[in-house]
């Protein structure tokens, strides 16, 4: 039947390929002329901030790509090339981090369930690099919840009474 053949631009379907060649979008090519293979080279790590896209075009570390939690809602191709190139390499790990710790370590217990061995949290998230490195880590604006002003404390801290401080 020639409807059916391999030929057919239906027989993709048929087969729950669709329009689309997953394969060839997905899976990380690596030439030795690849950007990724020389990242994969010489980088022992793949830096994400899991924040969502505005946040990280607004802020982010030096040499992080932007990898939203949200990704990983969705049932197939949850994974980024590079993911897929730093999986459980050998000398290679995969660190995620946030402003605060409050969604990458959610994101690292997922993705450690789907397999990944390899993985690592930035202890302080994007708050502590901040602080301890306020230039030259960190490209773009801080947003207010970052910036504390030495002597400030932030909103939500209130000020130690003196009686406690044997005063």
């Amino acid at each position: 039947d020639q409807s059916l053949s391999p030929v057919s631009p239906f027989y993709s379907v048929i087969c729950g390929i669709g329009e689309i060649d997953v394969d060839s979008d997905r899976s990380p090519v690596l030439s030795s002329t690849s950007p990724l293979l020389r990242d994969c080279a010489t980088k022992p790590y793949l830096l994400l901030d899991v924040r969502d896209s505005d946040d990280f075009n607004n802020c982010h570390i030096i040499g992080a790509l932007n990898y939203p939690a949200t990704m990983l809602s969705r049932c197939m191709n949850f994974e980024t090339r590079e993911m897929l190139a730093f999986r459980n390499r050998p000398n290679h790990i995969i660190i995620l981090y946030d402003e605060d710790e409050r969604i990458a370590p959610r994101v690292a217990t997922i993705l450690t369930q789907r397999g990944y061995d390899n993985v690592f949290l930035l202890a302080g998230g994007l708050k502590v690099a901040w602080k301890l490195f306020p230039k030259g880590l960190i490209l773009g604006d801080a947003p207010p919840s970052l910036k504390v002003k030495p002597g400030k404390r932030p909103s939500g801290e209130k000020k130690c009474p003196s009686a406690f401080l044997g005063l």
